[in-house]
């Protein structure tokens, strides 16, 4: 026979202030969120999601920099969030703001963790780009790996020209850690292992921002990429 299991579900009208110690506190409230838990998947849906990102500013350098730059995170249940507006997060240690539009995010709780994102526009100082779907999987025995990475994006990526190496890491890894790396100069760039990336042809503008007239934008149009179990990026 048939047995119906009830479906827990809860709707929040306002959430004014939240804080997670060193990860990360609320910025502006959370109005009317829904939560609901079938399946073994916990589901959030929120209209916009503003948070700050907490860092230790003067945490000291260890002799042997081991930290890892991707890490698996342990998941008590899968967890499905989709935030309907805007997701954005700033970094409370350089201001640095990151803007996600319309983003729908998996992650599968299943011995290693499965992670599938997609988003309408996602938007820093630097870089834009639209429609992108990307996923990959994080397994808990391994550090600064991503299995079967896969990406794609059915808009452009619009790029800003004339920032550093330095500026790009910066806009893209936590500023507490590139703090540490600076304090160790001597110490060897991150590594992230994509075995078997499968990334599609990518449609990439890059501009000068400026407001001098006759400078043109740069397009481009990259092949699909298709990597092997020693892919890497650094």
């Amino acid at each position: 026979f048939l047995t119906a299991r009830p479906v827990p579900k809860m709707t929040i009208g306002i959430i004014e202030s939240l804080q997670i110690k060193g990860t990360f506190l609320l910025a502006t409230p959370i109005e009317s969120s829904e939560y609901k838990y079938e399946g073994k998947t916990l589901s959030v849906s929120l209209d916009s999601f503003d948070i700050v990102l907490l860092g230790k500013e003067d945490e000291a350098p260890a002799a042997d920099e081991t930290k890892p730059f991707v890490k698996a995170p342990y998941l008590p249940c899968n967890i499905a969030l989709d935030v309907h507006k805007d997701l954005k997060i700033k970094s409370s240690l350089d201001g640095s703001m990151m803007k996600f539009t319309c983003i729908q995010l998996y992650a599968l709780a299943d011995g290693e963790t499965k992670i599938a994102v997609q988003f309408q526009k996602f938007q820093n100082h630097l870089v834009s780009l639209s429609k992108v779907n990307m996923a990959g999987t994080i397994p808990h025995n391994k550090v600064d790996v991503i299995e079967d990475f896969v990406f794609s994006s059915d808009g452009t990526i619009d790029i800003v020209r004339g920032h550093s190496t330095n500026e790009w890491a910066d806009a893209f890894r936590p500023a507490s850690r590139q703090k540490i790396n600076k304090k160790a100069p001597d110490s060897s760039p991150t590594t992230v292992r994509l075995p078997n990336c499968n990334i599609a042809q990518i449609k990439v503008v890059i501009r000068l921002d400026t407001t001098l007239v006759g400078v043109n934008d740069t397009k481009l149009a990259i092949k699909p990429y298709k990597g092997n179990p020693e892919t890497t990026i650094h």
